[in-house]
């Protein structure tokens, strides 16, 4: 299925390069380095709507990582630090909530689809980008580094259908690419060309989300989530050398550890391993926490989600909408959320 194209007009307002400008206008030229050899990454973050503010989970680290790992992998320095970043984004969310506010209509495209939000939305999905800009042929030019951020209204990444039965996962012929010419720690736009190969098979095969092996045939990635597995108590994550140290899944893993008492294992496990799991888990900053309900067809348990993975979900979303029925302990990890608007502040949220 190809989708038509769309003359979208989002009203939205984006940040690049230390201004902030409206997102329709062209950024990019033809001739830039990043549209021509791919030399660019990105990082993810989601907000969460309480009934009294707006939060963000974990962006420090986030940026963190997009800072000194995603650039650096491709030579690029970022100015900015970690903490001027998340007070950029937090700017830009307060920007274009107010603009929805006064009544101007944001347009979004999702899957496809053209969606209009009238009211600040549940969840904004927040998108830096990183980018070799210098307008110049030649696979080897002097690096030169752009960045932006944007932010577009976001729900269930795979479907509130999907999240409550549980994702249908298939193996793909498609391989992680070998750290040694990429690092794992880094997000690189050309990891979501070969995520977007394997999504797309796994579309084609009634399947929620890919995954992806490494180079020695173990289990590395999903095509956009870090997949784990729990058996007999121990919660199984795949080696770093070769699938990306999720910033949810170290969440949910310290979660695991210290909350529930589970070992935590990093280790090489293969798909028959998989298939055997008691549990399985996706996890992302656009997953979140979901229960897997079947790997190429092999039901995980009796498909329905585990008691580990059932708390651990519950852990999360207490944690992100600080709501003690569903974690008790959720006030030990508000750290791990930034807050957009100020208490000081007369904004209504």
């Amino acid at each position: 299925m190809t989708v038509p194209s769309v003359d979208l007009k989002t009203n939205l307002d984006f940040w690049i390069d230390g201004r902030f400008a409206p997102l329709d206008e062209p950024c990019f030229y033809a001739d830039e380095h990043f549209a021509n050899y791919g030399t660019g990454g990105i990082e993810g973050a989601c907000t969460y709507r309480r009934p009294n503010n707006v939060v963000i989970f974990r962006p420090i680290d986030r940026f963190v990582r997009f800072r000194e790992e995603t650039a650096k992998e491709l030579f690029l320095e970022v100015k900015w630090t970690p903490e001027e970043l998340t007070e950029i984004t937090k700017e830009l969310i307060r920007r274009n909530e107010a603009k929805i506010k006064s009544g101007e209509v944001i347009r979004t495209m999702f899957r496809g689809e053209v969606l209009e939000f009238r009211e600040p939305p549940d969840r904004w999905y927040i998108r830096p980008h990183v980018r070799h800009r210098a307008r110049s042929l030649g696979v080897y030019t002097p690096p030169d580094t752009g960045v932006l951020i944007f932010i577009e209204p976001f729900d269930k990444y795979h479907g509130e259908e999907a999240f409550k039965k549980g994702a249908a996962l298939k193996i793909v012929d498609e391989r992680r690419i070998d750290p040694r010419s990429l690092s794992s720690k880094a997000k690189l736009i050309p990891f979501y060309t070969v995520g977007y190969k394997a999504a797309k098979k796994a579309k084609e095969a009634n399947a929620t989300e890919a995954i992806l092996l490494d180079m020695w045939g173990y289990v590395a990635d999903g095509s956009g989530g870090s997949i784990s597995m729990i058996k007999n108590g121990v919660l199984y994550i795949p080696r770093k050398h070769s699938s990306l140290d999720g910033i949810v899944r170290k969440s949910v893993a310290q979660l695991a550890k210290k909350e529930l008492g589970m070992k935590v294992k990093r280790t090489d496990f293969s798909p028959k391993q998989l298939y055997e799991a008691d549990e399985v888990l996706l996890t992302g900053n656009a997953a979140e926490v979901m229960h897997v309900r079947e790997v190429d067809g092999h039901l995980i348990g009796d498909g329905s989600i585990g008691p580990y993975v059932k708390q651990l979900q519950n852990m999360f979303f207490g944690i992100v909408y600080d709501d003690p029925n569903l974690f008790p302990n959720c006030g030990k990890y508000q750290h791990w959320m930034e807050p957009v608007y100020s208490y000081k502040t007369s904004e209504v949220i």
